[in-house]
């Protein structure tokens, strides 16, 4: 947990103050570069960590230099719609103008971003579990056979198992493969992507063409119009602040807070992370809890959970995540193409969130007579359901964020994109830290004596009562979070 924790602290630390706007000020790419090398030190560093304190320091350093996350949407946005005249804008209705295939792209890029990230999330335990301690996993121990090992056994052997480095440092093969992949990322970010945005020390080339109209005007007309310019540059409207001089503009954090629109984004953003982190690491916690027929009632114990140990919650999660893999990607290009950007949003949120208060109905599911006290009562039926349940959610909500992620980017002009998203980081990593303590709390709560999970004159079917009772509460914050979104739309259409 310490060590889980210590790399989100470290991203929260640099994703706005740091990264953010080293990749405003000296570009996209640039930032990718240096944060895929330090990944890649990192990792090394962290695999040859010997002492729980090295680790620990190690892991909040690969947390610092991780500036993935912000500065990947950042070009998703704008090397999809590069050549768009209305790049600061964001289309509602359906994409009826003239850029509307700039903005399909962008949202397929956004799209394939997160699933390639739940593909990572769902590949790499497995992988790094295939990795990790080799010498113990795979390589026999002497004191386990009887006879003397001969130079012919220890040939059999392999040179794996009399591997100094390996035996010191178990945890070394996965993390050389994540510096592997990260050296591979930053050397085919140098060749395959340009920067896309205009830097504030370079000449104008895109959206900033320069003023032909004035050449054959007399040099008092010139500065006649400058004048003018200069006193028509405090405009309300975004783009004429995108292009005015850099003294009359505010800077950073201030210039996003200030536009009323880019806060409720970003307010909705932060709510439904913490949300969805509820949901997230309340199922498992649900999942330990006994079944309710296996509870001595007078003994004070809590009940009504599925009874599962590590292994039977990973098989769902992992059949979860396989249906979410699969499907994604097509459900999400197709409701957005029907609907639109911000029903999208609004759908996502609300059945990704709504359905969790079907989880707790798999309980009635359960085998009633196990072969044996340590064995699992969970059905085919009640695995399907659950499995079904949860990738369906994280289909929604994966909706949800990734069409919030090109509303909000279109919520700011370009300049301030990259801080903005490293805001979103620096949120989302606070929601993802409160998350796990409150649902443990009410888990806690829900499931124990002083709850509703088991009293003195409970029956079985009471005892279910506590798993609505966590899950109900999760949908209906979902439900609150839902609320939010309806004003979304109409905050950028009133320019707030």
């Amino acid at each position: 947990g310490a060590l889980a924790s210590s790399f989100m602290w470290g991203r929260l630390v640099t994703s706005y103050w740091v990264w953010g706007r080293i990749a405003d000020k000296y570009g996209r790419v640039l930032t990718l570069q240096v944060s895929l090398i330090l990944s890649c030190l990192c990792s090394l560093g962290f695999g040859f960590a010997t002492t729980f304190e090295s680790a620990l320091v190690w892991r909040g350093a690969l947390g610092l230099s991780n500036a993935l996350v912000g500065t990947t949407k950042t070009l998703a946005s704008e090397l999809t719609r590069r050549g768009d005249s209305n790049h600061d804008n964001v289309n509602t209705n359906n994409d009826n103008n003239t850029n509307a295939k700039g903005q399909v792209q962008e949202r397929q890029a956004m799209s394939l971003i997160v699933g390639m990230r739940s593909w990572g999330y769902l590949l790499g335990p497995a992988i790094g579990g295939w990795l990790a301690e080799p010498i113990a996993q795979y390589c026999p121990k002497d004191d386990d056979t009887t006879t003397t090992t001969t130079n012919n056994d220890n040939t059999k052997r392999g040179w794996l198992c009399h591997s100094q480095i390996l035996e010191d440092h178990p945890f070394l093969l996965p993390n050389l493969l994540v510096a592997l992949l990260c050296a591979i990322a930053a050397i085919w970010t140098t060749l395959c992507i340009t920067e896309p945005v205009t830097l504030p020390n370079e000449k104008p080339t895109r959206k900033q063409k320069p003023n032909h109209e004035n050449e054959q005007l007399p040099l008092l007309a010139i500065v006649s119009d400058k004048s003018q310019n200069n006193n028509d540059s405090y405009s309300n409207d975004p783009d004429d602040c995108a292009s005015s001089r850099p003294t009359q503009k505010p800077e950073g954090i201030r210039a996003i807070w200030s536009r009323s629109a880019t806060r409720q984004h970003l307010w909705t953003h932060w709510i439904t992370s913490f949300v969805v982190t509820m949901l997230d690491e309340g199922f498992p916690l649900f999942c330990l809890v006994p079944v309710a027929s296996t509870i001595s009632i007078s003994g004070g114990g809590g009940g009504g959970g599925l009874g599962l140990n590590e292994a039977g919650i990973g098989t769902i999660l992992s059949t979860a995540g396989l249906i979410f893999a699969a499907l994604q990607y097509a459900v999400y290009i197709h409701v957005v193409d029907r609907i639109g950007l911000y029903p999208s949003i609004r759908r996502g949120c609300l059945w990704g969130l709504l359905p969790a208060l079907l989880i707790p109905l798999s309980t009635f599911l359960l085998s009633k007579n196990p072969k044996s006290d340590d064995s699992s009562s969970l059905t085919w039926g009640a695995f399907w359901f659950l499995a079904v349940v949860l990738g369906g959610c994280k289909i929604m909500t994966c909706m949800f964020f990734t069409s919030l992620a090109v509303a909000t980017n279109a919520t700011v002009p370009r300049e301030l994109r990259a801080q903005m998203n490293g805001l979103i980081v620096v949120g989302g990593s606070l929601s993802k830290g409160l998350g796990p303590l409150v649902v443990g709390a009410l888990v806690s709560w829900a499931f124990s004596d002083r709850g509703i999970g088991t009293h003195a004159d409970d029956t079985e079917y009471h005892q279910h009562g506590a798993g609505f009772a966590v899950f109900g509460t999760i949908s209906l914050l979902g439900v609150l979070a839902w609320m939010f979104t309806w004003r979304l739309e109409s905050s950028v259409a009133n320019g707030e």
